[in-house]
């Protein structure tokens, strides 16, 4: 006889509850609990443009992915992306793509792991065809997915599309830095120089990536990318630099309207 249950939590220990009315298991037997779902640490995770990853690092991946596997209907793919991936720990929450989750309860899932792990996870949930999408037409998806660790191999060949009204807004999304530059943190400048010079690089070629972005954030602004986190950056000499690229931005996302894109 085999009953399948879940393990509970419980005040003092956690406990495996099985129906009163079964067949075998009289009180008092030993019975044997085993996992359903294979452990992850002798599965295969896959990294892309990831390197020394801290070994802590690596447990909570496999117990998100777990946990993501366990609790939802299925899914395709599992994809942990963002500053989590950046040595070190100054990361605010573990962003997770889940690729065609069935039936994924996801604020279940983000509560069970925060309370088991101590730390936000953050899910973001896709379809195959709405991810190939996103891709397609928004640069910062390509950033987060070009530095990344999966479960399955990832990789998707997708056609860039410039839509000038989605850009637009997202560019739109950086303009904050200008009038609140005394008030926000180092990431919080980082990000948002980062927004646009993905959109602006997005203008220019077919793949964006974090590792070309930096790079280039570097080169237009002369300043190390440590520096900008650190929020070790001039006021006056910055926003000079930003205003002008800003403007170009602008203009490029203009002049793919005049050219017909939707």
């Amino acid at each position: 006889m085999e009953i399948v249950g879940r393990v509970s939590k419980g005040s003092r220990m956690d406990q495996v509850y099985i129906p009163k009315q079964r067949s075998g298991f009289a009180v008092g037997s030993y019975v044997v609990l085993r996992s359903l779902v294979e452990p992850l640490e002798k599965r295969s995770l896959y990294y892309y443009h990831v390197n020394d990853l801290e070994p802590v690092k690596v447990t909570i991946i496999q117990r998100v992915m777990d946990e993501i596997e366990q609790s939802s209907g299925g899914c395709e793919n599992c994809i942990v992306m963002g500053s989590f991936l950046d040595k070190g720990f100054f990361f605010n929450d573990v962003d997770v793509l889940v690729v065609d989750g069935v039936e994924t309860d996801r604020k279940g899932i983000e509560d069970r792991l925060r309370k088991s792990l101590g730390i936000r996870v953050h899910l973001h949930v896709l379809s195959q065809k709405k991810l190939r999408h996103c891709l397609s037409v928004d640069p910062m998806y390509q950033v987060m997915l070009s530095r990344c660790v999966t479960r399955k191999r990832f990789l998707y060949k997708v056609k860039k599309k410039v839509e000038y009204k989605v850009l637009d807004l997202y560019l739109l999304k950086s303009e904050v830095l200008i009038e609140n530059f005394e008030f926000l943190s180092g990431n919080e400048k980082y990000d948002l120089v980062r927004n646009m010079i993905a959109i602006d690089l997005f203008l220019k070629s077919d793949k964006v990536s974090r590792s070309s972005v930096d790079k280039e954030i570097e080169r237009v602004f002369s300043v190390r990318i440590r520096d900008l986190k650190k929020n070790l950056v001039e006021k006056r000499s910055f926003l000079k630099i930003f205003r002008k690229k800003y403007e170009k931005t602008f203009n490029a996302v203009l002049n793919h309207s005049k050219n017909g894109s939707e």
